[in-house]
Parts: structure tokens; C-alpha cells; sequence
């Protein structure tokens, strides 16, 4: 009805021309101009703005287009040039260039037309009116396949199948599949974690309300300003903390009950943060590589008196050890040297060898555990597979790679063929391992936690968690994993994986959508939906307290009091 009106109808035909003007008019010049062009007064200039709110509607878009006539094909473009070009500027906009070079690209073509150009504006509103054009964000999806045929989908099922067989089919699956039984219980599971610095604010959101001079609340309508948020400087190299973390679910016995009851058991974590992670085959080259670096130098300072070198083994430094009286600590001297760049994966296997017997020290698989990572070509090297079987049995070491080597013969004598994973093709496999699957996102919502509560500790204070550089985050990370990361959400992942091999299985180890938790969830009552008191390291607790007394006293200024 609104269009009846004399002057409604001119505003909405003078917007709607206005639309296929070359350059781009922002809504206050489009207003100014229809209001010169219709002699309408400037305390008029609302009836403007609705009227081009209106036409921006798709009902009123709509309204301004040509009616087909009969028997026309409204969606042809061959009878509307308008929608042509609209069809023109899509086709260029669906490859991927962009709004604005898809504008480009269609006004130069135009050009060849002796057409003028058009502003994006008026391609899309052009677009959402004769094809209800719709722009949409590009997800993410999970790497895999889903064809169950594929060699990544078969070595997924083998794998599941196998570890499923070993947990559900007790004692008899060693007589039958020749394979070891398996308990959940029994497992160290094992991830690393590689966390960049952050020099600034860590959360990802900052909420604050307007202002004044003086630092209190003034509405916007008074002259409040918002705060500026904060900012995070992003280093040209930044540098990370790299950690190695386990977790396990133990069995141990309750010294009243003499039950056994659930006991969630933390590694702790395996620091080669600053260093390159190799072989024990690369490690020692990287050794004889420095023995004869020094060897080349001149022998001035350090190793003055040192030219002898050729007669020994261990070179200049063993010649500088003996000269000190410790001629059998020269390899510490090189040891410590190189371990400033680089870490034999051997001393980390020794670290989680050693770990592992503590924890399970007094379980009910008490020297019967298994230890879970990821194939890493590290893991599965031969150097490293015949290192770690004098550390652990063959059958304690579980990784997403292929087994057929290690497989035990049937009653008949024969290998088996269900437990081979014939194509090392898995890949990155989150859902198999319960760090990567949640727990290492819920450690950074803890430990981003506690950085709330203590960035008001001066720098220099041991006790403040921090991100800014490799040492803070090293400390912040690891404190955060033995104290503050609760029993709940350790367990509840591990608990998960039994199922999530489960759910691969029954797609045919193809990959399954929402079976890991890779976010962080907060533990909420199931009852009331009120946050449980989260725990805080005591090295915090300070922090709280003074979080505390601030909201105590923002109530009492308020007038309320317990």
C-alpha cells in the first residue's frame, strides 16, 4: 500500500536507479542525493531511509523487477539483460576470486560491450534478486576417506578390530587369534603437545562496557567510550614448548576397602622443548659431528694445548678432560653440547619406560602394561623398535602401524591374518588417542584459566602463569597438567576410547563425524547446570582471592551484603 504514495514511489524508483550507478554511494550520499533530486526537505530525510531500508528487503527488490510475461521463463537470461550480467558476475564469483575481482573481471568484460561499469553492490543485490544468490562460509572437514574400500579405511577396521578383540575377548583370544588379551586399565596412552608463545592477551574473546574519564561506567548516550581491547603480537619466528604428556587409568587397591578402585595416573612430561627431536642413528652422527668440528678449530682459548687430538678418539674434548683430571666424562662434555639442539628419541623412550613403572607400581597390571602413541616414524624405525624391546616387551608397545612382523603364530602353526594392518596408511588418528582426542584442549582452558588469575603478578614472580615466552609456557603447561587438569576429564577420555573404536569399526574404518571431543567442555552438575569449583594450583590461589574481594566489594557497593 505504501507504494500508492506519490512520493514513497519516486524515493523507491530513484533508489533502485541509483543501484546501477558506477561508483559505490554509501547510504547518507544516496539520501542526499534523492532528497536534491526531489526537492525533499532534510527534516524529511527519515521517510528516505525507511523507504531504502524497504527496497533492500528481497519483497521489494522483487517489486522492482521486470514481471515475466506470458509463457517467459523468468530464470532464461536471454530475456533480461540484467540477469545476464548477474549470471556473468556469479559464474566469475563461484571460482573462488572474490567479490571484488569478480567485479572486475565482469565490468572489463562489460567494457567490451560499451556498457558501463557496475559496483559490487549492485551485482549482488542483483544476484539475491533473479537467482537468491547466498554467500556461504567454507568448513573444515576431518582428513580421511569414506570409501571402505580404501587402503587408509581397511588398516583403520584391521586395527580397530583387532584392539576391540583384545579388550572383549578375554583370556581365549590368545588361544584363538593368538593374540594378548587387553584392559583400558593397563595403558599408558601417550601424545606430544607443541604450544606457540602469546605475547598478550591469551583468551580468544574480551568483554568490557563503556566508560568515561575517570574509568567508570558512562553510557554511550553520555559520551562512554568502549575500551580498546586487547592486542596479541605476532612474532615473525615464535617460538614453542614441546612436551611429551601421558595419562592412564589404573587399577589400584583401596587400603580400606581392599578393593580395586579407579586411580587416574599422570606422566611426568618429557621436555624437549628448543631441540629437534631425531633418530638414535642421527644423534650420533649429530655426535661425531661436533667432535670434529671442534677438531678443526685453531685451539685457542678452551682448547689451547689440545693438538694432540688425533690420538684419541673423543678428539680435542677428551684431550681437555684429561688435562682437567676427567678423562672419562669427555662424551658428557659432547652430550651436553648437542642436546642443546637436538634429543635422541632413545632418551625419551628411557623417560616413559621409567614413568610407566611408577605408575603402574601396585596396580593390578603391575609390570603388564602397555604404552600407546602414535606411529610416528620415530616409533617404528627399526633402530627404535629394537631399543624399545629392552625396555618393554613386544607386545607393550601399541602404535597405529603395521604388526605383520610381530604377529604370533596359531595352534596350527600358522601366522594369523586378522590382527595385520597390511598398508601403514592410518595416519593422524585422534579418536585413538585421548590426549589429542580432548584432554590436551581441556589442559589450555585450565591453563588459561590460571593465567587469568594470576597476569596481575608482577613478571619476576615464580608463581605467575604465563605464555610470553618458551620457559613460561613449559612451566605453565606442565604445572597445569600434574595439578589443576582433574581426575573427571582424564578419565572420561580414556574411558571414550573403547567406544570410539567401536564406532570406526562399525563404519568400516571410514572416517565417523562427532566421535572426538577435540574442544574443551567444562564439567557442568548434571542436576542444577551450575559449574563445579573448578581446582586452582596453589600458586593461584592468591590470584582468586583477590578476584574474590573485588567482586565482594563491587556488591557491597551496591547494597548487598551476605
Amino acid at each position: 500500500k505504501e507504494y500508492r504514495d506519490l512520493r514513497w514511489s519516486a524515493i523507491v524508483y530513484q533508489f533502485v536507479f541509483m543501484l546501477h550507478e558506477p561508483e559505490e554511494a554509501k547510504d547518507a550520499e544516496t539520501v542526499k542525493k534523492i532528497a536534491d533530486i526531489l526537492g525533499i526537505p532534510q527534516s524529511e530525510s527519515n521517510v528516505i531511509r525507511r523507504a531504502i531500508k524497504k527496497v533492500r528487503s528481497k519483497k521489494s527488490r522483487k517489486r522492482c523487477t521486470r514481471e515475466p510475461d506470458v509463457g517467459e521463463d523468468p530464470t532464461d537470461p536471454h530475456h533480461n539483460i540484467n540477469a545476464a550480467w548477474s549470471m556473468v558476475w556469479i559464474d566469475t564469483w563461484q571460482t573462488g576470486c572474490g567479490r571484488d575481482n569478480a567485479t572486475e573481471r565482469t565490468n572489463k568484460l562489460r567494457a567490451d560491450y560499451k556498457l558501463p561499469p557496475l559496483c559490487t553492490t549492485t551485482y549482488v543485490e542483483a544476484g539475491k534478486c533473479y537467482w537468491e544468490t547466498k554467500s556461504f562460509k567454507v568448513g573444515t572437514e576431518k582428513d580421511g576417506k569414506i570409501d571402505p574400500k580404501s587402503r587408509w579405511a581397511k588398516a583403520r577396521y584391521m586395527y580397530c578390530q583387532q584392539i576391540l578383540l583384545q579388550l572383549w575377548g578375554g583370556d581365549s583370544v590368545f588361544e584363538d587369534y593368538g593374540i594378548q588379551p587387553l584392559s583400558v586399565y593397563q595403558i599408558l596412552f601417550l601424545d606430544e603437545k607443541h604450544k606457540e608463545i602469546i605475547l598478550g592477551f591469551m583468551h580468544k574473546w574480551f568483554g568490557t562496557f563503556p566508560v568515561g574519564d575517570d574509568g567508570l561506567y558512562l553510557s554511550v548516550k553520555n559520551g562512554g567510550k568502549y575500551p580498546l581491547p586487547p592486542k596479541v603480537v605476532v612474532p615473525k619466528y615464535p617460538g614453542e614448548a614441546r612436551l611429551c604428556f601421558g595419562v592412564a587409568l589404573t587399577l589400584k587397591r583401596d587400603p580400606v576397602s581392599n578393593d580395586w578402585v579407579e586411580v587416574v595416573e599422570r606422566m611426568v612430561p618429557f621436555d624437549y622443548s628448543t631441540t629437534t627431536l631425531v633418530s638414535s642413528k642421527d644423534f650420533n652422527k649429530e655426535f661425531d659431528a661436533e667432535i670434529n668440528r671442534v677438531n678443526d678449530l685453531k685451539g685457542w682459548g678452551i682448547w689451547r694445548g689440545t693438538n694432540e687430538w688425533r690420538k684419541v678418539p673423543g678428539g680435542r674434548y677428551q684431550i681437555r678432560a684429561s688435562r682437567q683430571g676427567r678423562e672419562a666424562e669427555w662424551k658428557s662434555d659432547v652430550l651436553a653440547k648437542i642436546r642443546k639442539n637436538f634429543t635422541n628419541i632413545e632418551d625419551m623412550m628411557d623417560h616413559i619406560a621409567a614413568e610407566a613403572d611408577r605408575m603402574f607400581k601396585g596396580s593390578k597390571f603391575e609390570g603388564k602394561h602397555w604404552v600407546s602413541h602414535d606411529a610416528l616414524s620415530l616409533w617404528t624405525s627399526k633402530s627404535a623398535k629394537s631399543y624399545l624391546a629392552t625396555k618393554f616387551e613386544d607386545r607393550q608397545v601399541v602404535c597405529n602401524e603395521n604388526f605383520a612382523s610381530a604377529l604370533p603364530r596359531d595352534k596350527h602353526g600358522r601366522k594369523k591374518t586378522f590382527g595385520i594392518f597390511k598398508w601403514r596408511a592410518i595416519g593422524d588418528f585422534p579418536e585413538n588417542s585421548p590426549p589429542d582426542e580432548g584432554i590436551f584442549n581441556q589442559l589450555m582452558c585450565d591453563a588459561r584459566r590460571m593465567w587469568a588469575l594470576t597476569r596481575d603478578y608482577p613478571r619476576t614472580d615464580k608463581a605467575r602463569f604465563g605464555m610470553s615466552t618458551i620457559a613460561e609456557v613449559r612451566s605453565t603447561l606442565v604445572r597445569t597438567f600434574l595439578h589443576v587438569l582433574s581426575d573427571k576429564a582424564i578419565s572420561t577420555h580414556i574411558k571414550r576410547w573403547e567406544w570410539n573404536l567401536q564406532r570406526i569399526a562399525e563404519a568400516n574404518g571410514v572416517k565417523v563425524a562427532n566421535i572426538d571431543h577435540r574442544r574443551g567442555h567444562r564439567q557442568r552438575t548434571k542436576a542444577s547446570g551450575l559449574l563445579r569449583d573448578p581446582i586452582v594450583h596453589p600458586d593461584a590461589e592468591r590470584g582468586r582471592s583477590n578476584q574474590h574481594e573485588a567482586s565482594v566489594r563491587i556488591l557491597e557497593d551496591a547494597g548487598i551484603y551476605p
